[in-house]
């Protein structure tokens, strides 16, 4: 599974805080509360920072989720993207 959502880190800059506290979802997450919750569900994921998603000053947070090496396959064989995030990553 692939998921993105806004993403709150150390640093931003108050535009990109003042966007995220818009979000209509109301549960704009650090990175390490978004990885506590995906672990809850599934064995493998990885995050991937960015802040270069959108013309807007906003942080995205990228997640790659699996259960298992078994689950990567059926994707694999269902014709689904392998997601590869540019060499951009913003780190936290």
């Amino acid at each position: 599974m692939i998921n993105n959502d806004g993403c709150y880190r150390e640093g931003q800059s108050a535009a990109t805080r003042y966007l995220l506290s818009r979000d209509r979802g109301h549960f704009i997450r650090t990175q390490e509360r978004c990885l506590e919750l995906a672990q809850t569900w599934f064995r493998e994921v990885n995050a991937h920072l960015r802040e270069d998603v959108l013309r807007i000053p906003y942080t995205t947070l990228f997640l790659e989720c699996a259960r298992s090496a078994a689950s990567d396959q059926t994707a694999a064989n269902c014709g689904a993207a392998k997601f590869s995030p540019s060499s951009t990553t913003a780190t936290p």
